[in-house]
């Protein structure tokens, strides 16, 4: 018969197995969110980014597109003893899906900027400087961690019982700023570009972007924290929707939304970009998948296809509808 001082402890592990295993539960609701978004828009991407050549941008897709599968399994569903190997695979996989959904953001206000070179320059150097620095935080935070096998095994495999703050906190707030600096140049180059030209493609980028940040950017979070017993008291970066539950909930259920966040991450980016190659293909006439490889636009319409480009760059042939006259073809490059 277990004693007085041993019955708290006792459920205290209890509550903290029933947590985890929740937190189990919705990781595999990501997942099937996750598989049903890649069976939904597969028929678009068969059509609007398969038979393009190769680029940064469909690289960037790509990745974008299976990333995230690695940070969504690892944590809790693999099932794995080797504790330290899957909470790697776990962080890497976590930061590496927002890097990569944040290179395609950063492509995008490229593109709304009209393509300056200066401009995607400091971009690149500032996404890879700040991308490193944020791996190397999230490798060292993953290495200082502590676990313990659990005696429910099918519940949760590992325990975590310690974890070094002081590495992922900085991590965090790395690509929190890069994502601030994307919002700006954002809002800036939207504005200065596209918020009055009426071109619909524009208000596309502009419209995708900002329903990004509306959605995530504004969930700001410690996505990192590991678990522990008797953590009441961590400090947490609190916003919208992910404060509220962290406020007025206690324990490791707090950190319910974080799977899901870096899920969307993947997802939103995703569908921008399907969204402007979609857009731009319709802009430009043509009533099945292929477009062309290049187009010259007038001077009036420079700003509007640059963006085109970034959706539609290598595209080859097929039929016009009835409006393609408006437009100015340029040469095709060869196959």
């Amino acid at each position: 018969m277990p004693s007085d001082t041993a019955i708290p402890v006792i459920v205290n592990l209890a509550g903290f197995l029933e947590e985890l295993q929740l937190l189990r539960f919705l990781d595999a609701a990501t997942l099937t969110l996750l598989a049903l978004e890649y069976l939904a828009t597969l028929p678009l991407e068969v059509t609007l980014i398969w038979p393009t050549r190769l680029s940064h941008i469909k690289v960037l897709y790509f990745l974008n597109r299976h990333v995230v599968w690695v940070s969504v399994i690892a944590p809790r569903l693999a099932n794995s003893t080797k504790c330290h190997t899957m909470n790697i695979l776990a962080n890497c996989g976590r930061v590496a899906t927002v890097l990569v959904s944040e290179a395609l953001l950063f492509a995008r206000v490229w593109a709304l900027s009209g393509n300056e070179s200066l401009l995607g320059a400091c971009l690149f150097g500032f996404w890879l400087a700040a991308g490193t620095a944020a791996f190397g935080l999230i490798i060292a935070f993953s290495l200082s961690a502590v676990f313990d096998l659990s005696p429910y095994p099918g519940i949760v495999t590992c325990i975590p019982i310690l974890s070094n703050s002081k590495y992922s906190t900085p991590a965090v707030a790395l690509i929190f700023l890069e994502q601030i600096v994307i919002l700006s140049l954002s809002f800036y180059y939207g504005i200065r570009r596209h918020g009055t030209s009426g071109s619909h493609l524009g208000r596309i980028m502009y419209r995708d972007g900002l329903l990004y940040f509306v959605a995530l950017t504004g969930e700001t979070y410690r996505p990192l924290c590991m678990y522990k017993l008797n953590d009441r008291h961590h400090p947490q970066v609190l916003a919208i929707l992910n404060a509220l539950i962290q406020l007025t909930i206690r324990g490791n259920i707090r950190f319910v939304l974080n799977t899901f966040h870096f899920a969307m991450h993947a997802v939103l980016c995703n569908r921008m970009v399907l969204h402007l190659r979609n857009e731009a293909r319709e802009k430009m006439g043509f009533t099945t998948q292929y477009d062309i490889s290049i187009l010259d636009a007038g001077p009036e319409d420079e700003s509007e296809y640059s963006d085109g480009r970034l959706a539609v760059a290598g595209h080859r042939h097929d039929t016009l509808n009835e409006n393609a006259h408006s437009i100015r073809l340029g040469p095709l490059r060869p196959m």
